[in-house]
């Protein structure tokens, strides 16, 4: 079983992209969605945000079965998490 959530890091990770990482990991993590969003971003033509970068990079990038608080199974996203506004930045409309 994993510790409570010891940085802001794991803490919005869990929140946005329905997994728990370790200290490390997560730190790791948070820099990889950082760059992520700003692919998106560029890509796209508009600010993303974090969440819908944490979600698309968790969900469709990161390995399945390494977060060693999740190791067989896909991570569930929370909908949630996402705000109207964010649920429309996803959507491409070009």
């Amino acid at each position: 079983m994993m510790a409570p959530f010891s940085t802001a890091e794991q803490k919005h990770l869990a929140a946005y992209s329905g997994r728990r990482f370790s200290r490390q990991e997560a730190k790791s993590v948070w820099e990889r969605v950082l760059d992520h969003k700003w692919h998106l971003s560029e890509r796209l033509g508009r600010d993303v945000g974090f969440r819908v970068a944490a979600s698309d990079f968790v969900e469709n990038f990161y390995p399945p079965g390494t977060s060693e608080s999740n190791p067989n199974k896909r991570p569930r996203i929370p909908f949630k998490v996402f705000s109207q506004y964010d649920f429309f930045a996803a959507i491409n409309e070009d």
